[in-house]
């Protein structure tokens, strides 16, 4: 408990998400994940479309080495069919 109370003051979170997933071996291993707010959210939705706009306008993924250009859109296909999955 005191490991869970120090996890949340180094994150400076107030409502933790705990999650129990498989770790190396197979072995359960306990996780504790930060719940954003909604006005978090909502500056990251914002800050997302900026960097989406300066990139479109200064060709920056152009710009970008291929190998991280390819992870970049497997990234965002995996967020695609998981957001296809949820609804």
């Amino acid at each position: 408990m005191k490991r869970l109370l120090l996890i949340l003051a180094l994150t400076g979170c107030d409502k933790p998400l705990i999650a129990a997933r498989l770790g190396p071996r197979g072995a359960r291993v306990a996780s504790v994940e930060r719940m954003t707010s909604a006005k978090q959210r909502a500056a990251s939705k914002r800050n997302i479309k900026k960097a989406a706009r300066a990139a479109k306008k200064k060709r920056t993924i152009a710009n970008l080495p291929k190998k991280t250009r390819t992870a970049l859109g497997k990234q965002a296909n995996k967020v695609k069919r998981q957001r296809a999955h949820a609804s």
